[in-house]
């Protein structure tokens, strides 16, 4: 491009959206400016009403840690993270009395051989040492956690909505199977992050035991903030016997190679088949479907993953971290994907207008002068770029810690 068309960029890119409006409506887009413009605005209330939710569960988590020594503080943790006995790693609840805990646990094992009534018993010293207080921050977290966790199956299923169209049948099968998977299980009913998000991701197959005791095997996508995290973790899972194959590396999004090839049978693998199957062959919707729906794997994978490891990779068992990190990143994630697809589609009434070219009626017109056919397709693109920031974030993430 000339000096002059980067001098025109650079003046569409630190102009606010509502001139960027004004000046999209002059060149032939009508309203369409001011309704990403509303978009934005509408994401952003969203944005802030959900980060002051996350703001008020970690300022009195604060509170609660700083009234109790480190030791309590450990406890916390370990009653949430432990290997031997942590809630969220084998979906046990500690605030159960223990008449219900027997009925809903006392015939049941995890993968490692222990019994989930065992595991109960075991939190119950640190539940009883939390005190009144120490057992409402965790309830907190944990209804926190599994309202996002809510959130988003009821996002994923509008967006199904959306795929399937009028094919009814589609999205009642791709909605079962999905709940099935991310929900059916019991996953949700003690949940704490785990995985973290990362460009640097890690992809293999592995074996799951079914509740008849057959095995299956299902893809899992892992994804961490440096590349030294996310090789540890390639060894690690190239060494654990119950794992197919070669695990790969790779950065950037999940591609189509990493689901085509996932195991006949296996969760991604049927849903790829049900949306072939009802005639959505386009990649590019796959893609989109696939990528939304990789974004809430990971958890649900290391979880049960994490059942039958001595050590784990990545992952730090620090109830704080886990809210300024993962609860700040998961209320963000739910606010764009519920505000995602509105914003996809004035992409779309962007991309129609550029392929019919300025409209006559545009009042700046390329036939009253011809820089404003090149303003008409800067103004196009800086909208698009606009739209995909507000959807997916920067391209240039913070660089890797060391």
């Amino acid at each position: 491009p000339s000096i002059k068309e980067v001098t025109n960029i650079l003046f569409l890119k630190s102009i606010d959206a509502q001139i960027i409006g004004d000046v999209a409506r002059r060149l032939g887009y009508g309203d369409l400016g001011h309704r990403f413009h509303k978009a934005y605005e509408n994401q952003r209330a969203d944005l802030n009403h959900a980060i002051a939710k996350v703001d008020k569960e970690i300022t009195n988590f604060y509170a609660w840690a700083k009234s109790v020594d480190a030791d309590m503080v450990n406890n916390f943790n370990l009653l949430i993270y432990s290997l031997d006995f942590g809630a969220t790693i084998y979906d046990v609840d500690p605030s159960l009395l223990k008449g219900a805990a027997v009925l809903k646990y006392k015939k049941q094992k995890a993968e490692n051989g222990q019994y989930l009534i065992d595991i109960w018993s075991k939190q119950q010293k640190i539940w009883s040492a939390l005190g009144t207080e120490g057992q409402k921050q965790f309830k907190s977290q944990r209804a926190l956690y599994k309202r996002q966790h809510e959130d988003i199956l009821k996002i994923i299923f509008g967006e199904i909505d959306l795929v399937a169209g009028q094919d009814k049948e589609l999205g009642k099968k791709m909605k079962a199977k999905i709940y099935q998977q991310m929900a059916g299980r019991g996953n949700l009913e003690v949940y704490w992050p785990l995985v973290r998000d990362g460009k640097y991701k890690l992809s293999y197959v592995t074996q799951f035991k079914n509740e008849d005791g057959t095995l299956r095997e299902e893809p899992v996508f892992l994804m961490f903030e440096s590349e030294r995290e996310r090789d540890a973790a390639a060894v690690e899972a190239s060494n654990d016997k119950f794992t197919i194959g070669i695990p790969k590396r790779m950065e950037g999004d999940f591609g189509t190679a990493s689901w085509n090839s996932a195991p006949s049978g296996s969760f991604v693998s049927d849903i790829l088949t049900l949306l072939k199957a009802n005639g959505v062959t386009d990649p590019k919707i796959q893609e989109e479907v696939m990528q939304l729906f990789i974004k809430t794997l990971p958890e649900t994978s290391f979880a049960k993953s994490l059942q039958r490891r001595n050590n784990v990779i990545g992952f730090i068992p620090d109830a704080a971290l886990a809210l300024r990190k993962k609860g700040y990143q998961q209320a963000t994630q739910v606010v764009k994907m519920k505000h995602s697809a509105k914003i996809r589609a004035l992409e779309d009434e962007v991309l129609l207008i550029q392929r019919g070219g300025q409209p006559e009626e545009a009042v700046w017109n390329q036939n009253n002068n011809d820089r404003y056919r090149k303003m008409f397709d800067l103004i196009g693109k800086e909208m698009l770029s606009r739209g995909k920031f507000a959807r997916q974030g920067s391209d240039y993430k913070m660089l890797d810690t060391v």
